[in-house]
């Protein structure tokens, strides 16, 4: 199991694409909980947290993370970023 949480801007277009990206069914891992919450230090974005089970060695989910962190849509805040493509 992996843990993923992050910080968005409350966009939602933004939001929407992010959450299409991760919650699409894909054979590669399964998203077991997705919790959604108002930053409390600002309203203008929201903090994101997933739980995925990652199957096999592809890591799928990490990329799609870290192309979203690459564009400077979203920022990973349980961890460096770097960690996402390890």
């Amino acid at each position: 199991m992996s843990y993923f949480v992050f910080r968005m801007k409350n966009d939602s277009e933004l939001k929407s694409r992010v959450l299409y990206a991760i919650l699409s069914q894909n054979p590669s891992y399964a998203v077991k909980e997705y919790k959604e919450e108002p930053d409390p230090a600002d309203n203008n974005y929201h903090i994101i947290s997933v739980t995925a089970f990652e199957k096999g060695p592809y890591r799928l989910i990490r990329k799609i993370l870290a192309e979203f962190i690459k564009n400077n849509e979203i920022t990973c805040l349980n961890g460096p970023s770097s960690d996402l493509l390890q």
